[in-house]
């Protein structure tokens, strides 16, 4: 049995990106781990641009990790999304910030899951009904608080020589929040 198996009985989740950076950007033309043009990425929140991976991190209200994916940083918010909400219960509700917003990918999702994503929705768009928006209001200041915990572990200052060192890492990041985070 999978570790996360333990968790994924729950019915809300939250589910958010965060950049982790290889090098600075200045030195991403000598870089032997990652090359390319795929590995350069934005990160909106922080209004900054980044070169390596991008962290897709689907956790349980209290902030377990359950589910993540390790993307190059160009790749948009909603490509793994259906991988990451595979092992969630059916009527699973999926809490995302704006990145997520796609009618498509929601329905599409609803219809082979049974999972719903609830996404806040954009300035232009019609809004949410009050009960989902009374479920975000709740529950995205906690993802956000688990990014904090991750960036205050260094995940954000990997240092590794291979591509596998720097996922070993990563993996013990992980594991440390959800010892953290166990209460």
């Amino acid at each position: 049995m999978v570790l996360s198996e333990v968790w994924t009985h729950q019915s809300v989740y939250i589910i958010d990106s965060m950049p982790l950076p290889v090098c600075r950007r200045a030195r991403a033309g000598r870089c032997r781990k990652v090359r390319g043009k795929v590995y350069y990425g934005y990160c909106a929140a922080k209004d900054e641009r980044f070169f390596g991976w991008r962290l897709h991190l689907i956790c349980t209200s209290d902030g377990l990790p359950v589910s993540f994916s390790v993307l190059p940083a160009s790749y948009h918010d909603l490509t793994p999304v259906h991988e990451l909400t595979y092992g969630l219960p059916c009527g699973a509700l999926v809490v995302a910030d704006k990145g997520y917003n796609s009618g498509k990918d929601e329905s599409s999702l609803l219809a082979h899951t049974g999972v719903r994503l609830v996404v806040k929705r954009k300035d232009n768009m019609l809004p949410n009904c009050p009960a989902d928006e009374a479920l975000i209001a709740l529950h995205r200041k906690r993802i956000e608080t688990v990014n904090s915990q991750l960036e205050n572990m260094g995940i954000q200052d990997l240092h590794a020589r291979t591509n596998e060192g720097f996922l070993l890492k990563l993996h013990a990041s992980l594991l440390a929040l959800l010892c953290a985070n166990l209460n």
